[in-house]
Order: C-alpha cells, then sequence, then structure tokens
C-alpha cells in the first residue's frame, strides 16, 4: 500500500544540515538509473552554484561502490547533503510494470513517508533530466492552494490538460493534509488500465495543478531540431543518452555534466534486449557503418527468435 511505512534504511552522505534555506530535490530510481542520476545531480550543482541542496535517492537497492560515488559528489560539492533512501517495494509490486517502465515509476509516490514532515516543498524530477539552468526562478513561483505544479505534455480538451510527471513541485503540506497516498491507493484498485503512476497522478491531482511552462520540462518532439535558450529542465523522455547508440544532437548536454561527474570514465551503454539491438543498428546504419549496423541486426534477430521460444 502506497501509505504504509516503506523506508528500510536511510544512508546520510555529505553536510546533513537540515535547515529552511535549503533547496530539496528528489529521484525515484531503480539500480539501472543510478548514473544519469547522479549526472543530474551534477547538472543542478554546476547550474545553481549559490544554493544548498538535499538530495533524496528514493531507490530499492544500491552498492556500496554506487554509494561511494555518490559521495565523491558531496565532497566535490560542500554544500550538499545526499540522502539515499532504500525503500521496501512490497506496495508497488504488484502495479503495471514493463520493459520499459520498472515498479520504479511509483516510488515518487513515497517521498511523504520517506521525506521529513518539516520540509514543506520539495522539487521531484527524474533521473533523465538534466538541469541547464538556474532553478531560484522555479522555486520563486507563486503555486497558489495547488498541491503540484507540472508541465503540460498534452491537452485533451478545452478545459482538461495532462501534465508529465518526469518534473513535479510538490508541496508536502498540502500533498498529507489531503490525503493524497490514500487516493492514489484507492485510483490503483479501483481502475481499471492506466498508464502507470502519470495516470494516477494526473487524476487524483486534475484540479490541484498549477501549469508550469514547458521551459521546466522541455521535451524534443519531432519537429524541432535545437533546445531553445531559456530551457532550465531538460527531459530525455525517449531515448535516453547514455545509451551507444544514441546519437541526437542534444546528447552533448548529458555528456557535458557526465565528464563532471564520479560517472565520468563509465562507457555508453550496450544493448540488454532485440529492440535495443534494433535501435543500435539504426544508429550504425545513419552513420553509414554498414558492418557494424549488420552485426546488431543479426544480434537482434537471434534474440527475438529466442524471446518468442
Amino acid at each position: 500500500m502506497i501509505n504504509e511505512k516503506v523506508e528500510r534504511q536511510c544512508l546520510k552522505l555529505g553536510n546533513s544540515d537540515d535547515k529552511d534555506n535549503i533547496i530539496h530535490i528528489a529521484y525515484g530510481i531503480d539500480k539501472k538509473f543510478i548514473l544519469p542520476a547522479g549526472v543530474s545531480i551534477v547538472s543542478v550543482l554546476e547550474n545553481n552554484k549559490k544554493e544548498k541542496f538535499i538530495f533524496h535517492i528514493l531507490i530499492d537497492e544500491i552498492s556500496e561502490n554506487d554509494v561511494n560515488k555518490f559521495a565523491q559528489i558531496t565532497k566535490q560539492y560542500p554544500r550538499v547533503s545526499i540522502h539515499i533512501h532504500v525503500i521496501d517495494v512490497e506496495g508497488v509490486k504488484d502495479l503495471p510494470t514493463s520493459k520499459r517502465y520498472s515498479c520504479a515509476v511509483y516510488y515518487r509516490l513515497y517521498l511523504s513517508q520517506v521525506i521529513p514532515r518539516n520540509i514543506k516543498k520539495i522539487l521531484y524530477i527524474d533521473a533523465d533530466v538534466i538541469c541547464l539552468s538556474n532553478l531560484q526562478e522555479l522555486f520563486n513561483i507563486n503555486t497558489g492552494n495547488n498541491i503540484i505544479a507540472a508541465a503540460c505534455e498534452r491537452i485533451v480538451t478545452e478545459d482538461e490538460r495532462r501534465f508529465n510527471s518526469g518534473v513535479l513541485y510538490i508541496n508536502l503540506t498540502y500533498w498529507r493534509n489531503c490525503n493524497i497516498p490514500e487516493k492514489l491507493d484507492e485510483f490503483f484498485h479501483q481502475s481499471g488500465e492506466f498508464f502507470y503512476d502519470q495516470d494516477a497522478l494526473n487524476n487524483v491531482l486534475e484540479k490541484n495543478v498549477y501549469f508550469l511552462d514547458r521551459k521546466y520540462n522541455f521535451m524534443l518532439d519531432a519537429t524541432e531540431k535545437d533546445i531553445p535558450v531559456d530551457v532550465v529542465l531538460l527531459h530525455y523522455c525517449d531515448e535516453k543518452p547514455w545509451r551507444a547508440w544514441y546519437d541526437n544532437k542534444d546528447k552533448e548536454y548529458f555528456d557535458y555534466y557526465k565528464a563532471l561527474s564520479p560517472w565520468s570514465d563509465v562507457p555508453a551503454e550496450l544493448p540488454s534486449d532485440y529492440q535495443q539491438w534494433k535501435y543500435m543498428g539504426h544508429h550504425w546504419l545513419r552513420k553509414h557503418k554498414y558492418l557494424q549496423a549488420l552485426k546488431c541486426y543479426w544480434q537482434y534477430s537471434i534474440d527475438k527468435l529466442k524471446e518468442k521460444r
């Protein structure tokens, strides 16, 4: 259940001074997204050099090596603390998942359970979001009595908009007072098919959303070639820039901050299933590397046949 106590352990790295002037940012990830989460944290710190932060990472398991890498960030940036909340996934393990979306997409729904009650607001961002500019303007926005602030992803009707859950500025006081965890539980257990956490959040919070400018959750679409200069948070919501076959122009932003992170020497991620071998084949084909493309398509065919057996 979403409203049960879920934290098994909390590892506090760096200076844990928890005063009111500290900005709190959270990530909900599994072990596959540890590297991009670390890169995302570095991008925030590089573009907000005067602010103090506590980053909250909600994760179900983490190795000592990765804990040490997060500790390196706190040494590299003394004004930062990182709290790793190791959570029990029992409450969400039966909710819909896929190869693309693990149960980690639901971890953000646990924020009010693991974040201390004295913290009134928190910015949640997906691990595939890179900060390109200062965040202070976002934190100064008056969101009124709304529970969250988020960017519009889709206009359904003139009176209905759906937000993307990859960037959520959450008023935790309102979230708790309005019993949002209980309402999310009710949605999960009474609804039929739904699109992971984003459907639940949109349905439960539809009347309590302050809609942010697109620059706070910018997702490059097929009609756009360049990133506008005013973008604050860049969201790689489709293919991921840490994978070997990703070659969009916006990869340079991710690569820049990765080079500044403790994961700078980690090679690009290779395909882990037949679909990804196909994507990598397309990548080499676009670059006219026909032998490499052929090898990828061959592996794609083999892995696809194995999965169908």
